[in-house]
């Protein structure tokens, strides 16, 4: 689960949260909607992301919504840019709604070796 890995890195790379608390859970979530994800959720969650980051214009929106749960989201690219490395790279919002909570962030992730994503670091 890209999003899932992408954001937990991000978290790890900025260091605000101890790595022990995140190892094998969401516990550094605190009152994050994410925390409330279930494993269907997380797959929603990233084929949206793989959607946006892949094919959608900046400002473009891709949303998932799980019935089930009841829990949804979208991904934006706000921007994209070539970073000092030559890689292609998007600034995406990501915002995550579960029980009543909403959360709203921007993270960046540039095309590296293998054509794959990865957090930037921004």
């Amino acid at each position: 689960m890209k999003l899932k890995r992408g954001i937990t890195a991000c978290l790890m790379v900025t260091a605000f949260f101890p790595a022990a608390i995140f190892a094998f859970n969401l516990q550094f979530l605190g009152e994050d909607p994410m925390k409330e994800f279930t494993e269907e959720d997380w797959r929603m969650a990233d084929a949206a992301f793989d959607a946006a980051i892949d094919h959608n214009a900046d400002g473009e929106v891709e949303s998932w919504d799980n019935p089930k749960t009841q829990n949804s989201g979208s991904i934006t690219p706000v921007r994209t840019f070539t970073n000092a490395n030559g890689e292609k790279c998007r600034l995406i919002e990501i915002v995550n709604r579960a029980k009543k909570q909403q959360s709203k962030f921007r993270l960046s992730f540039c095309r590296g070796e293998g054509n794959m994503w990865h957090h930037s670091g921004k």
